[in-house]
């Protein structure tokens, strides 16, 4: 009986967490868009104060790093002398938004952003105030 309540409490973790990750996921997907026409003071007020910033024949980029997510993975190999592996993988996002006459044009990602079916994740941490609905 306890290990059918270990196996239903698994499930039922790895559910909510899977919840977190896909409301970070659409929280990405829509900063695509909603930033755009968003003023660059109303942007700083958001999402702060960019890592680095550069401009160029009027266009500014301002570069953000969000995230920083490393997971691990075991698998162990059994036989005559049982030998474990351990997989890490580190997730992050970098976040570029172009600006022109103060305006944001563009919000472009990339890094290791996610999983297969999480690609965006890591970026919603920057950007998750920026955004309706949250």
């Amino acid at each position: 009986m306890s290990k059918l309540l270990l196996i239903l409490v698994t499930i039922i973790s790895i559910a909510s967490l899977s919840g977190c990750k896909y409301n970070r996921v659409k929280t990405a997907q829509v900063a695509k868009t909603e930033l755009i026409g968003m003023s660059k003071g109303e942007l700083l007020s958001c999402a702060g104060v960019p890592d680095k910033a550069m401009s160029s024949n009027g266009i500014e980029f301002l570069s953000y790093r969000s995230g920083g997510e490393t997971s691990y993975s075991a698998k162990t190999i059994y036989g005559y002398n049982p030998t474990t592996f351990i997989n890490s993988s580190h997730r992050f996002c970098d976040i570029t938004i172009t600006l022109k006459n103060d305006k944001v044009q563009k919000v472009s990602y990339s890094g290791k952003t996610g999983g297969l079916l999480t690609q965006g994740e890591q970026c919603a941490y920057v950007l998750e105030n920026c955004v309706s609905g949250n």
